[in-house]
């Protein structure tokens, strides 16, 4: 029997704007205004529509096997980090859920959050060296990029998703914890760009996994 056959998976989708910024100069002397944006600002709001998915992935799954039963939901499964303003992180949360009996929770993104050619980084933390398997502290408005943390990790602790498109393996979201019952935790996501991002928008899937011990 395949472990496979009994994978629950639910799925978040990650959706981020970036547009371009609109300025204009002024001068003191000659008093020089460039106004060729300045025009365009008096009750005008500047905005990047947001895609609506093709296929919007199930908020819940539940499967019986063997007199065995496991579900998993996770809420909201749209995370819109909406337009972004760099070294200004954006916080969002999401609550997940499992029931079951022995069975363990993993995660992974589907890749790095991605506009065409365009991406964003996963964060390496204030101390450069957070990865998908250990946290470290990220406070400063200068480290870019993005990354989650459960209430479980230390204050301000935050780490990347294993990417599945560069052969990483998922991560064991509670350390290879066996789960019993019902399990409810929050997810916090934090996304921050540096002002070279380039404008478009931003999308990604993150796959959430309760696999049962066999």
């Amino acid at each position: 029997m395949k472990i496979t056959n009994y994978i629950l998976i639910a799925c978040c989708l990650l959706l981020v704007a970036i547009t371009p910024a609109h300025a204009f100069e002024t001068s003191n002397d000659s008093y020089n205004i460039n106004d060729a944006d300045f025009r365009k600002l008096p009750n005008q709001a500047f905005s990047t529509p947001t895609p609506t998915p093709t296929s919007v992935p199930q908020k819940i799954m539940t499967t019986e096997t063997n007199n065995s039963f496991i579900h998993i939901s996770i809420d909201p499964i749209l995370i819109d980090f909406g337009p972004l303003t760099a070294t200004t992180p954006v916080i969002r949360t999401a609550n997940l859920k499992t029931i079951g009996d022995n069975y363990y929770l993993k995660a992974y993104e589907e890749q790095k959050l991605k506009s065409g050619n365009q991406l964003i980084p996963d964060t390496t933390c204030d101390d450069g060296v957070c990865n998908e398997a250990r946290s470290s502290i990220w406070k400063n408005n200068l480290t870019y990029g993005f990354g989650y943390r459960l209430p479980n990790f230390e204050n301000d602790s935050f780490r990347q998703f294993s990417d599945i498109s560069e052969g990483d393996n998922p991560v064991n979201l509670l350390d290879n914890k066996l789960l019993q019952n019902i399990f409810q935790t929050k997810i916090i996501y934090k996304l921050n760009i540096q002002g070279t991002q380039k404008e478009g928008i931003y999308s990604n899937n993150l796959i959430y996994m309760a696999i049962p011990r066999y």
